[in-house]
């Protein structure tokens, strides 16, 4: 639960979904699973298999940034120089949300080691800071680690739906590849 001067804000919520529902062909490799949550999803890097949305579909305002979390789970072994890539989304007309507007930065930890004077379901390493300074890293097996995926919709861009691709990949894995939509609004 987030509290803010004793009020709370919102409480922490931890998806769950039978371990078949993996991204199969990177499970029969014994490669990573990906996985494909809401931004206020706290993602734990002990947490085991996430449920997950199938593709992603983004709504924005103009000069907007909406997010969601892209999860790197190594089952069997470490998975090696994990990257993600987005394409240019395609929009009406001939319109283009370029890639250069979508960030696709690691999600850090944080070791709590002292109970808060609040009630809290986790002690441990808890997801924080964005370190949108890291390039590809190495993700242990059994271990989750998020991506903070924020796609920005520039104050010129023109209002309608746009289409592309955010794929992931590792070092001896081929990507994992899924749609990504943003309806750009015109306010």
């Amino acid at each position: 639960t987030i509290y803010y001067d004793n009020v709370v804000l919102r409480e922490v919520v931890r998806g769950v979904l039978a371990s078949e529902d993996w991204n199969r062909r990177w499970v029969e490799d014994s490669a990573p699973a990906v996985r494909v949550v809401p931004p206020l999803v706290k993602v734990f890097p002990t947490d085991r298999c996430l449920s997950s949305q199938g593709s992603v579909s983004l709504a924005a305002a103009r000069n907007e940034r909406e997010a969601f979390q892209v999860i790197v789970a190594p089952s069997e072994r470490d998975a090696r120089q994990v990257k993600l890539r987005a394409t240019d989304l395609a929009g009406p007309d001939g319109a283009r949300l370029d890639a250069s507007n979508i960030d696709l930065p690691v999600v850090g930890y944080v070791e709590t080691t002292t109970r808060p004077p609040y009630d809290t379901p986790h002690m441990g390493w808890w997801p924080d800071p964005i370190l949108d300074f890291l390039g590809p890293l190495d993700v242990a097996a059994g271990d989750l680690q998020s991506f903070w995926i924020r796609v920005h919709a520039p104050q010129g861009q023109a209002p309608g739906l746009y289409r592309g691709t955010l794929s992931v990949s590792a070092e001896g894995v081929g990507p994992v590849t899924f749609p990504l939509t943003v309806r750009v609004r015109s306010f």
